[in-house]
Parts: C-alpha cells; structure tokens; sequence
C-alpha cells in the first residue's frame, strides 16, 4: 500500500507541474479528490 501511495503521489506531483497554467476551479477538484483518498485511505490503514 505504501509503493501504491508513493506511486500515486508523484504521479499527483506530475500532474500537477502539468497543471499549472490550468484552470484553478479544475485543481481544486483535483485538490479535493486528493484529500478524499488520503482520508479514505487512512481509515483503510486504521481498519
């Protein structure tokens, strides 16, 4: 799980270097999604 996370992270990094001449309403949804699968991810780990 901890590859997976690490993995979804710079992959998360790289999109978001993409991103920065983006739409900022976009990256906040982007931002959102994000949060939600830490926080979802964390009550899996605390399980």
């Amino acid at each position: 799980v901890k590859e997976q996370h690490e993995k979804l992270r710079e992959e998360i990094e790289e999109i978001e270097r993409q991103t920065e001449n983006v739409d900022p309403e976009a990256l906040k949804r982007v931002e959102a999604l994000v949060a939600d699968y830490e926080t979802t991810k964390k009550e899996e780990n605390e399980r």
